[in-house]
């Protein structure tokens, strides 16, 4: 999963096409069961890269989860890595199996940065749809 951020959208905007494009894009559903390999780029939303990338005294998280109960299904610390950001999502907890109770689920992903001064920011959170896999 490859992911655009500009930072300097509104986090339920702020999924984009690419670092120099600002047009809103979507994500393709995710399947229970799998391991999600992610990539993150942030940008400043000016066709350049976000200030903060690169910096060490920085954490970025990715979650998956539902806000409105405030689950979190999956989560992740991303590393950094020449311009951007990787980590890998486990969509095979227990906790989101016994969430699923449908063939397919809607979710949040959401990418939250946490500053060296404790300040965290949500910098995404945009719908996903889960899907049950056909094959264990």
């Amino acid at each position: 999963m490859n992911l655009v951020i500009n930072t300097s959208a509104d986090p339920t905007n702020s999924l984009v096409v690419g670092l120099a494009d600002n047009n809103t894009a979507t994500l393709d559903p995710i399947f229970f069961g799998d391991v999600i390999n992610v990539t993150a780029i942030f940008s400043n939303g000016l066709g350049d890269y976000a200030d903060f990338s690169g910096r060490t005294n920085n954490v970025i998280k990715i979650g998956l989860g539902n806000p409105k109960t405030r689950s979190e299904f999956s989560s992740a610390i991303m590393s950094f890595s020449v311009n951007k950001y990787e980590s890998q999502l486990n969509i095979d907890t227990t906790d989101l199996d016994n969430y699923l109770t449908a063939d397919t689920a809607d979710l949040f992903l959401e990418i939250q940065i946490s500053y060296s001064n404790q300040n965290c920011v949500t910098l995404c959170q945009v719908p996903i749809t889960i899907r049950e896999q056909i094959i264990a």
